[in-house]
């Protein structure tokens, strides 16, 4: 054991000085900005989303503050133009479960006058419009969420009269309750299958709140010492806030969570992680920057969430409107690793809230420039996907861990050869030393699962049968809400012992193992049941939603759903 403490101070403390520099500050790192071929129609006050897994911008108003009654996806390449039954400027819409994206509210005139009542469905199999309905209030500048009933929450106004209203799928909009105080983009979290929270920082003529008073669906309004030092971070752009796009619980548990991002009035910025309606803020390895090397940093959006690589992002700009940044946070940490990410300077950019692609990258289309009168057509992909989750602000820990691990190594390996030389000067048996060191590795083993009680298999062959055997017999993949637990609790071991011995055996992540079976199964279906919609493959085979499947199949296959079909035929 002398070796071991001889060679602890030669490392220790200059490891962990390189740790503590590490953490100081945010990584920074470079990322390419792709152009897109340009959008058909300069626009900005739009709706980005995605819709069927294809960008769709909709709404908006153009050159001059001109109301545009036009809408464009992104495919093979190329912006394709679409005319709405309504314009939209600053309207709100929200893809909803049934496939269809809900499109509402907006400016009634030029120069952004007036409201309208009009909402309409789009539907991104046909690429057609359907008008029919109207809201309960005329609304620009609002927020949706739907919930798990399937029911559409609907709030905010700009200039007028703010309330709670609903849409369900019998194509009506119903008030259901007033407000406490209007609200212009607000934040709608869920707290329960058909419960929800609302809040916003500034009023319906765009001014702050010095108290934010929550709005419940289902109970009385509320405030919380919480937003006593943090307030929602202003978006003086207005840009849309699409609070389903933070969401990182699940709703098969009944946890849910959002991540939303906060200042306080010394300009610090953070990001609060919503419980089931109750605010803390993430802990994370370093302050969020708030300047970079080139200068001082403005986040225009609310957090964007990949829940496949389980991270968030928050755009901002410099001062010159020249250069985007993306601060990433792996937010299963604790503490979060963050990492920014920058571009070149970009010539004619937007700065619009992004979305999300299937490949986990960020998509900005159109957008606010210096003026409402003259936006932008560019549209930019920020390549976040190809940068793996930051590890810089861990490196020198792991550093650390693996020489420590070496270092045991050698000590095991001194303490074997020392044991055998002395079998040897006190002339034992090959077979009794095998059989004395069999029965101490034994005792190890039994010490080892005392003390840590979450080995109930070695790695071996028969665990791995026993997981296969749940996948292929049991087919536990098709449950969209599988976790490991779940497997571990049925083969009476620990999560940490599944997915171990799944890395060992098979050199895959527990989710990367789970999604084999199901893309395997979704291959299967799209072939016998070659009509059947992708989302219901995408269902059928234990994805939670179509974008998910997607971006899985993409990353498993190396084509998309469509291009594999064609590629059997």
């Amino acid at each position: 054991m002398s070796l071991f403490f001889l060679c602890l101070p030669a490392f220790l403390p200059t490891l962990w000085a390189e740790r503590v520099d590490t953490v100081a500050a945010c990584p920074e790192i470079h990322i390419e900005a792709e152009h897109l071929p340009d959008l058909n129609v300069a626009r900005c006050g739009h709706t980005t989303i995605l819709a069927g897994n294809e960008p769709l911008v909709v709404g908006g108003h153009t050159t001059g503050f001109v109301p545009t009654p036009t809408a464009e996806y992104y495919h093979d390449g190329q912006w394709h133009l679409l005319t709405t039954v309504y314009t939209h400027d600053e309207g709100f819409a929200i893809p909803m479960r049934n496939g269809k994206v809900l499109i509402a509210g907006g400016h009634e005139q030029h120069l952004g006058i007036g409201h309208i009542f009009a909402l309409e469905l789009y539907d991104p199999q046909t690429h057609t419009f359907e008008g029919y309905g109207c809201l309960d209030k005329k609304r620009t500048w609002a927020e949706c969420m739907e919930m798990d009933s399937g029911k559409v929450i609907i709030s905010g106004n700009w200039y007028a009269d703010d309330g709670i209203e609903c849409y369900q799928d019998d194509r009506q909009c119903m008030n259901v309750k007033d407000v406490s105080c209007a609200r212009t983009l607000p934040y709608i979290f869920r707290t329960g299958r058909d419960d929800a929270i609302i809040l916003g920082g500034i009023d319906e003529h765009g001014e702050p709140y010095d108290t934010i008073v929550i709005d419940r669906l289902k109970g009385d309004a509320f405030t919380l010492p919480f937003f006593e030092q943090w307030k929602p971070l202003s978006h003086l752009l207005k840009t849309e806030h699409r609070s389903a796009d933070s969401f990182i619980g699940d709703e098969t548990t009944g946890q849910y969570d959002y991540l939303m991002a906060v200042s306080n009035q010394q300009g610090q910025v953070a990001i609060a992680q919503i419980h089931n309606g109750q605010f803390s803020i993430l802990p994370t390895v370093c302050p969020i920057p708030t300047r970079s090397q080139f200068g001082a940093i403005k986040y225009f959006t609310t957090v964007i969430v990949d829940r496949q690589a389980l991270r968030g992002y928050i755009v901002g700009n410099d001062e010159n409107l020249k250069r985007l940044y993306v601060l990433a946070m792996d937010y299963t940490h604790n503490p979060a690793p963050l990492t920014l990410y920058y571009t070149d300077t970009l010539e004619n950019i937007g700065l619009q809230t992004p979305i999300l692609t299937p490949e986990g990258n960020l998509l900005i289309a159109g957008g606010f420039a210096n003026n409402n009168f003259t936006p932008q057509s560019s549209a930019l992909v920020l390549h976040v996907s190809a940068n793996s989750p930051s590890t810089t602000a861990f490196s020198s820990l792991w550093l650390l861990i693996v020489m420590l691990g070496l270092v045991a190594l050698g000590i095991s390996a001194a303490i074997a050869l020392r044991r055998r030389k002395k079998d040897a000067d006190n002339h034992v048996s090959p077979v009794a030393a095998e059989t004395a060191e069999n029965a101490e590795i034994e005792e190890t083993a039994k010490t080892s699962e005392t003390a840590d009680a979450t080995s109930t298999y070695p790695f071996n062959d028969i665990l791995i049968q026993r997981i296969v055997a749940l996948m292929e017999e049991e087919r536990m993949f098709l449950r969209n809400d599988l976790k490991v637990a779940d497997m571990a609790e049925a083969l009476h071991t620990s999560s940490r012992t599944v997915s171990e011995c799944i890395k060992a055996q098979r050199g895959h992540t527990f989710t990367q193992f789970v999604n084999g079976y199901r893309i395997e199964h979704a291959k299967q279906l799209m072939q016998n049941r070659p009509d059947t919609k992708m989302i219901t493959i995408a269902l059928n085979s234990g994805f939670t939603n179509e974008t998910s499947f997607f971006r899985t199949f993409k990353a498993f296959v190396g084509k998309t759903p469509s291009e594999w079909m064609s590629s059997i035929d």
